[in-house]
């Protein structure tokens, strides 16, 4: 009988084990401001998710209204020249909502013969303002999210001037700017409030 009994304590043990084992995140997959997403799994992806969905720069402005964000006509209608990659500096909104949006960096006209009209160009950087873009969901390779504070930045991507998955970078106390991920080709510029909150985030397709 008491052989019995420590055969069945011995059963319950191995599973009260197992149990617990399962609970438990492997080393690496912890997640950036909270997203659930793994930081260093995601590295060698070139997408990013906004609002749930993958995009990869440069993307499509024709996509992008197809998903249900808009811009303004005027904006719409502004014309760029056969081949360029024009620097806009975060002048044109692309939006859901007044608080889902984001803004334009840079533009690329892909027809190398003909103007083209942003309607029917591509975006190629664009910024997140976190001030305004509070609806505004993130992902970007690597892990960071909108929720991201210079800490968990850091601690997903390195310092990025010693980062061996980037081209170069710097930081100071307010920002961190990495160039040219490994994997992706993206440029990543974060910027940070005096508590370490985000800011605004620009991120950059390869050139």
């Amino acid at each position: 009988m008491k052989k019995v009994l420590s055969i069945v304590l011995a059963l319950v043990l191995c599973a009260a084990m197992l149990v617990g084992c399962g609970g438990d995140k492997p080393a690496g997959s912890g997640s950036s401001g909270g997203s659930g997403a793994d930081t260093k799994a995601d590295i060698g992806s070139n997408a990013i998710v906004l609002d749930g969905k993958e995009y990869t720069l440069p993307v499509a402005v024709s996509d992008l209204l197809a998903d249900g964000w808009s811009i303004d006509e005027d904006k719409l209608a502004i014309e760029y020249e056969a081949g360029a990659l024009e620097d806009e500096g975060g002048s044109i909104a692309v939006r859901k909502s007044d608080s889902d949006k984001f803004f334009v960096r840079s533009v690329y006209n892909p027809d190398t013969e003909a103007a083209k009209p942003l309607s029917e160009c591509q975006i190629a950087a664009i910024q997140i303002t976190f001030s305004v873009a509070k609806d505004t969901t993130l992902l970007l390779p690597g892990g960071a999210t909108e929720k991201s504070t210079y800490d968990e930045v850091l601690e997903a991507y390195g310092d990025p001037e010693a980062a061996t998955e980037f081209a170069g970078g710097r930081k100071d106390e307010d920002s961190l700017a990495y160039d040219k991920q490994n994997a992706s080709g993206y440029s990543f510029n974060f910027g940070f409030e005096e508590d370490g909150t985000p800011s605004s985030f620009v991120i950059t397709a390869a050139e």
